[in-house]
């Protein structure tokens, strides 16, 4: 300590006293921020037209998927009605080729249905009560398709 105290009576001195004690400071802030972005070079990061291309991407799949879900959702509803169909065709004596005949929204409706299908089915056939009603050309003709089955 050679030199001796001089005080400061000016702002002139004591700015240039301090000046290198500011450098210092401004260098250490400036290297502990320097990954930082700065507000007015962010849009230069990240562009809008892009931030806009890639939500429009995002919902787009979003709705992909919504849709595909909502098509399993379809189908596995209608499977499990087919399903249902067939298990109450099974139970209640309905051929499965006829299965689809079997018509009902809910599990009583359809059983309600293929009761009375089965019902008409084994107590007369289908369509009307035994031979039907013909005049002399079609007993002909019911005869010669019966020489035919024998």
């Amino acid at each position: 300590m050679s030199e001796e105290f001089k005080p400061i009576n000016t702002q002139e001195e004591f700015n240039a006293a301090i000046q290198d004690r500011i450098a210092r400071a401004e260098s250490k802030v400036r290297d502990e921020y320097k990954d930082y972005v700065k507000p007015d070079t962010y849009k230069d990061y990240i562009a809008p037209d892009k931030y806009n291309d890639d939500l429009n991407a995002e919902k787009e799949k979003v709705t992909t998927a919504e849709k595909d879900r909502d098509d399993y959702k379809s189908k596995y509803e209608t499977l499990q009605k087919e399903n249902m169909r067939t298990r109450i065709a099974i139970e209640a004596g309905v051929p499965l080729k006829w299965a689809d005949r079997i018509k009902g929204d809910t599990e009583d409706e359809m059983k309600k249905d293929a009761k009375e299908f089965a019902q008409n089915r084994n107590g007369a056939p289908l369509g009307g009560s035994g031979e039907p009603s013909c005049d002399g050309k079609g007993s002909a003709m019911r005869s010669f398709i019966a020489s035919l089955h024998e």
